[in-house]
């Protein structure tokens, strides 16, 4: 997932991207949702099918970066 994009849509959000945003390398998409899950992290970039699995387990949707 675009950086930039993200950073806009956190900034529409109000979020800070440098005092209350920390990005963080995740390898894979499984990863990122293991992490979710876990609460090793508090948001992710998530495509299809990890973005069902995440619905599925609960996991809210905090921004749509897509058409």
């Amino acid at each position: 997932i675009d950086r930039v994009a993200t950073e806009r849509g956190l900034r529409q959000l109000g979020l800070n991207t440098e005092k209350d945003v920390t990005f963080v390398a995740i390898p894979t998409q499984k990863d990122m949702l293991l992490a979710l899950k876990s609460g090793a992290v508090a948001a992710a970039g998530l495509q299809s099918p990890e973005i069902q699995l995440a619905r599925a387990a609960g996991l809210k949707e905090l921004l749509f970066l897509g058409e």
